[in-house]
């Protein structure tokens, strides 16, 4: 699940990973409150047992968590444009909005909103090899394999309590090599395709196998003080 815009104006989206089926609704505002009612709505089209969002505001707070916990939805988020977990929502957001441009309207409505998944719900998808209205409902055991397939690569290579760093956000035009984190964070949990880290003051991400690595620590007991120079007698290899 997660918010597009159209001229300033929030649309709440969501894709079922497994059928691609999409849905969309337009919102008056991005408050909390709104997104919520979205949410709901969304909840009683559809059968909801986990839901994956980015880490913003308007999926974490009291109200929202509440809301799925009382729904017994399994509620997991992740960083904006993270493309391991977060990959099929953002493509189907920009089919949505390059699908809204053909149209050129002169002003987002809900009828246009319904109109597009309408007619992006009917097109032919080549991954699962039919339209999203008949995969609806259907479990495509490919997908459920290669999901599979990949969280058991995942828990097989990745250890609870291991130090790793996380690959950095390129800017935009960004040609340098691959920068990581100067903190060291340690794995704490790995939930099917992302694995949870945590630094060492609690501060705790979700992120794609891929966008960590494994490296190793050594710890000292000795104390150090405000204004210490610490000198490095070994830089371990990464």
């Amino acid at each position: 699940m997660d918010l597009a815009f159209w001229e300033k104006r929030p649309v709440l989206t969501a894709v079922n990973i497994n059928s691609r089926l999409g849905y969309a609704k337009l919102l008056p505002n991005k408050t909390a409150a709104a997104v919520l009612f979205g949410t709901k709505t969304f909840d009683c089209l559809n059968t909801v047992n986990i839901l994956t969002s980015d880490n913003g505001s308007e999926f974490m707070n009291a109200q929202a968590q509440a809301f799925f916990k009382s729904k017994k939805i399994d509620h997991f988020n992740s960083e904006p444009g993270d493309q391991g977990t977060m990959g099929k929502i953002e493509r189907f957001n920009r089919t949505f909005k390059q699908r809204q441009t053909k149209i050129s309207p002169k002003k987002i409505t809900h009828k246009l909103v319904s109109d597009i998944i309408e007619n992006y719900n009917s097109t032919f998808h080549r991954s699962i090899g039919m339209t999203q209205n008949e995969a609806k409902d259907k479990v495509m055991e490919s997908e459920l394999k290669h999901n599979q397939k990949e969280a058991d690569l995942i828990e097989n290579e990745m250890e609870i309590g291991s130090n790793v760093l996380y690959r950095l956000k390129k800017q935009t035009f960004d040609k340098e090599a691959t920068r990581w984190s100067k903190v060291v964070y340690k794995i704490v949990g790995i939930d099917g395709h992302r694995v949870q880290i945590r630094s060492k003051n609690g501060h705790t991400l979700y992120k794609a196998p891929n966008d960590i690595k494994m490296v190793q620590s050594e710890t000292t007991d000795a104390t150090i003080n405000r204004g210490d120079i610490i000198e490095a007698k070994k830089i371990l290899d990464h």
